[in-house]
């Protein structure tokens, strides 16, 4: 009789344990939610305070390295002259010593300057905020105390509008939400994303009129001998494009450059400003010091260079759509090692793929096959041939 008993309470002392952990979970993901609300209404408010005042100063010093470029800039406002010794970060490694930067200061204070426009507060705001985004995300998809997952290849629904899986829970809002955050990230990409071009291309809109200013990235420094990879950007028609070509000055140099356009189209040699403008046009050639990502996670889709918070918001996005893979219910028409390959090859499609079609949002269908139609080896092998079409050609 003893036996029986003690289970029977410890039963019961364990549903309202079970019932508190639930409720503190929900609270800590709503709370998480919140501020990462608000972190991005923070961030959006110092953008729209921050003055738009500047000045064109002169680089009169620094360091320039791989890891990142620290210059010192001079300018002056209203005849007294200020100095701006900027920390180290790569996107200052586009300036150029003895060259033109365009200082951003405050009416009120002009020694209070920065070389971006809006400063780096806003996007350390826009990262916590993504990173609270995505810890939510992993919280609100973990299993709940004292629930049980469903047997396989059943997808009934669980508490508060969420489909339990082997691993975990999936709330819907989730998903939906990931959907959203997919399309904006698409339109962003469009928006904001550059598309591959060439010199040719460039060299044409500018003889054409339609192109008056260049931003350039790795160019030679004034005076500087020898061999560089330069990425040029510019808008056309209401897009972004960008080209890489390589640049040779000096006489040795020169002469190792091939001279066939043919062969070597996107090649500029001599000055980059001379060969651009060469057709009398009126241009402006300005160093480019948008927000760059780390060569580890650079993202070239089909021809359209992502970088900035686009990127940074695909990679949160996949994180959490990586995790909706693993703790659901087993996928509909691939297996999920073949889900997580066309993921990782092409993130955008086959994101809103799985999230709509194959994923838990998918309204279930009895079936008779028990086996995916896509395996994650010959899933592995298409991935690998996207990546492969998705390469800049040079």
């Amino acid at each position: 009789m003893t036996d029986v008993e003690v289970p029977a309470a410890a039963d019961a002392d364990a549903t309202p344990s079970s019932a508190r952990s639930r409720r503190l979970l929900d609270l800590l993901v709503a709370v998480l939610c919140l501020a990462a609300v608000g972190l991005a209404l923070a961030a959006w408010a110092v953008a729209l305070a921050a003055s738009d005042t500047s000045v064109e100063g002169t680089v009169e010093g620094g360091g320039w390295g791989g890891s990142g470029c620290y210059p010192t800039v001079a300018y002056a406002v209203e005849g007294r002259d200020h100095v701006l010794h900027a920390d180290k970060d790569t996107r200052w490694c586009a300036l150029h010593w003895l060259g033109p930067a365009q200082v951003y200061y405050e009416p009120d204070d002009p020694g209070q300057a920065r070389l971006s426009r809006y400063g780096d507060l806003p996007g350390e705001l826009l990262a916590t905020s993504l990173a609270m985004v995505v810890a939510a995300a992993f919280l609100s998809t973990r299993r709940r105390p004292g629930s049980e997952p469903l047997p396989t290849g059943s997808s009934g629904p669980g508490r508060g509008g969420a489909l339990r899986g082997r691993h975990g829970r999936v709330p819907r809002l989730v998903v939906v939400l990931l959907i959203v955050g997919w399309l904006v990230a698409a339109a962003a990409v469009v928006v904001t994303g550059e598309r591959r071009s060439s010199l040719e291309d460039l060299q044409s809109a500018i003889d054409r009129g339609e192109v008056t200013q260049v931003g350039e990235r790795g160019a030679l420094l004034g005076g500087e001998r020898g061999t560089a990879e330069v990425q040029l950007a510019w808008r056309e028609g209401g897009l972004r494009y960008f080209a890489t070509v390589t640049q040779y000055r000096g006489r040795a140099a020169e002469r190792r450059a091939p001279h066939d356009a043919v062969d070597a189209p996107d090649v500029v040699i001599g000055d980059l400003d001379a060969q651009l403008a060469q057709g009398g046009t009126d241009l402006q050639i300005r160093p480019d010091l948008r927000t760059t990502a780390p060569s580890f996670v650079s993202y070239v889709p089909w021809g359209w260079h992502v970088f900035g918070w686009p990127l940074y918001l695909s990679l949160a996005l996949l994180v959490m759509t990586v995790r909706v893979l693993v703790v659901a219910e087993r996928p509909r028409w691939a297996s999920r090692w073949a889900w997580f390959w066309l993921l990782v090859a092409a993130p955008v499609p086959f994101a809103l793929a799985y999230l709509a079609c194959g994923g838990p949002a998918a309204r279930a269908r009895p079936t008779e096959r028990t086996s995916p139609w896509l395996g994650g080896t010959l899933a592995f092998l298409i991935a690998a041939a996207l990546t492969a079409m998705q390469q800049p050609v040079r």
